[in-house]
């Protein structure tokens, strides 16, 4: 579903990542790991189409998204990838379900679609109750839940998500840890990033980088 060959980004003469060949298999649950520096966030970026690489390609379904329009790549970040953040990345200032609406408004779903999908995810992330509240009235946990039914209203291929339990607790940190392997049991493409090891054990596979290079894949 997702093969990178020979991505490489580079700021002057930082290599955030250095020629990495990877490939991400349709229904797999992968974590890339590495500590702070090593390229991690650089490549969820570049394949959420939110960066482009220096060099190198970047394939969705056989197709180098880097060949696309601004105006496709915009499509592909809206309807193929799910993004779920360490800082939620909610507007505070917007109740639950304005936060869980936007994406569906830019994608251009009619008033009955958006309705009945923020009903289903809302449902799905334990969140019903808190569709009215204000995002910035939530506690971490509830706001990543919010955060990580926004990211699947528009029922995305993948599901990116970097560093998602970095401002919870343990408990909290489970919870959300448990909804990613129950979205992959339903076949959903997750690709983590984290620092986190016991997060990281969690996946089917491990992907390690150090200084913008793969250097391990245990299987």
């Amino acid at each position: 579903m997702i093969k990178t060959e020979r991505l490489t980004k580079c700021y002057g003469d930082f290599f955030a990542l250095k020629y990495v060949d990877l490939e991400v298999g349709e229904g797999e649950y992968v974590a890339v790991t590495g500590r702070s520096g090593s390229g991690k966030s650089t490549l969820f970026h570049i394949i959420g189409g939110l960066d482009k690489p220096s060099y190198g390609r970047l394939y969705y379904k056989g197709k180098n998204i880097y060949d696309f329009s601004e105006k496709e790549i915009a499509k592909y970040r809206n309807n193929e990838i799910g993004f779920v953040f360490q800082a939620f990345h909610l507007e505070p200032s917007y109740t639950v379900y304005k936060n869980l609406e936007i994406p569906m408004l830019i994608a251009g779903a009619d008033k009955k679609t958006r309705e009945e999908k923020i009903k289903k995810y809302a449902e799905k992330l334990g969140i019903s109750d808190k569709l009215k509240n204000l995002a910035n009235n939530l506690s971490g946990g509830e706001k990543q839940r919010a955060a990580i039914a926004r990211a699947l209203v528009n029922e995305p291929k993948i599901l990116l998500a970097d560093e998602p339990c970095g401002n919870l607790d343990t408990a909290n940190a489970e919870k959300i840890m448990d909804i990613f392997e129950g979205l992959n049991n339903e076949g959903i493409t997750i690709l983590l990033i984290t620092h986190q090891e016991r997060d990281a054990k969690r996946a089917k596979r491990i992907i390690r980088l150090l200084d913008g290079e793969i250097v391990a894949e245990p299987t």
